[in-house]
C-alpha cells in the first residue's frame, strides 16, 4: 500500500475540483489523491504535466516513446500501463513497444534501430528513444548527447525549422518530467504497483498475483493492460 494514505475521492477544494474537472468522469487518480496532501505541489505538478502532455507540439508517438522508456527504466508500471494505450493510439507498434521496454538488451546504434525489420523506428523515434535512455541512466549528456535528437528533428520529413529548438526543449522536458513522475509513484507505491514489473508485450511474463487489485494468477503481460485500459491516462 502507498507510504502516504490517499485522500478521499470526494475531497472538496478548489484545486481538487479543478483537477477533477480536467480528469473527466473518472474523477481523481490515485496520483492526484497523494499529491493533494501538498496543494502547492499538486497545483504546480498539474500545470507542468498538463503542459507536457497537451501544450507540446512534439509528435504524439515521440512523446509516448520517451515516457515509456523512462517508465521501463525506472520500473514504473503505473505509468507504463496507462501510456502503452496512448502509444498504440499514436501508431507505435507492438514490436516497437517490446524494444522500448526491453531494458535488459542494450540499445543498438541509431542506424540499427532504424534498419528495416520488425520494430523498426523512424530516425526521430530512434533519437528520442536514445535520449530517454541516456537522460535516465547517465543524466549528464553534454552537447554531443543532444545532437542526435537535434539532427533527427532537422532531417525529419516533418521538420519544422521555426520550432526546431522548441521541440528539442519539449523532448528533454518530457523525459525530465516523467523521470520525476516515475520516481514519485515508485517511491510512494502509488496504486500499489511499485513492485509490479512493467507489462512489456513480447517479453517473458512474470507473476504479479501478490498485487491486491489483481486476480490470483494474473501475469505481468499484455493481459494486465486489458484490466486497466478503462482508466484515464495519468499526467
Amino acid at each position: 500500500m502507498p507510504a502516504v494514505p490517499y485522500l478521499p475521492q470526494d475531497i472538496s477544494s478548489s484545486l481538487a475540483n479543478d483537477i477533477r474537472a480536467r480528469r473527466g468522469a473518472g474523477g481523481l487518480l490515485p496520483l492526484d489523491r497523494i499529491l493533494l496532501h501538498a496543494p502547492p505541489i499538486a497545483e504546480g505538478w498539474s500545470k507542468l504535466l498538463g503542459a507536457v502532455r497537451t501544450g507540446s507540439i512534439l509528435e504524439d508517438d515521440l512523446r509516448e516513446i520517451i515516457i515509456l522508456r523512462v517508465a521501463a527504466r525506472n520500473g514504473a508500471s503505473f505509468i507504463w500501463i496507462h501510456h502503452e494505450q496512448l502509444a498504440r493510439a499514436a501508431g507505435v507498434s507492438t514490436e516497437q513497444l517490446t524494444r522500448i521496454g526491453d531494458i535488459e538488451t542494450p540499445l543498438p546504434e541509431l542506424s540499427h534501430l532504424t534498419s528495416s525489420g520488425p520494430g523498426q523506428f523512424s530516425v526521430p523515434q530512434a533519437a528520442v528513444l536514445q535520449l530517454a535512455e541516456d537522460m535516465t541512466t547517465k543524466v549528464h549528456l553534454g552537447r554531443d548527447g543532444i545532437l542526435p535528437t537535434l539532427t533527427a528533428f532537422q532531417q525529419s520529413p516533418l521538420r519544422d525549422p521555426d520550432n526546431l529548438h522548441r521541440k528539442v526543449v519539449e523532448a528533454v522536458s518530457t523525459c525530465a518530467a516523467y523521470n520525476m513522475t516515475s520516481r514519485f509513484v515508485v517511491a510512494l507505491d502509488v496504486d500499489d504497483r511499485a513492485n509490479i514489473p512493467c507489462p512489456v508485450p513480447g517479453l517473458a511474463a512474470q507473476p504479479v498475483s501478490s498485487h491486491p487489485g489483481l486476480p490470483s494468477g494474473v501475469l505481468a503481460s499484455t493481459s494486465v493492460n486489458d484490466l486497466y485500459f478503462g482508466e484515464q491516462a495519468e499526467e
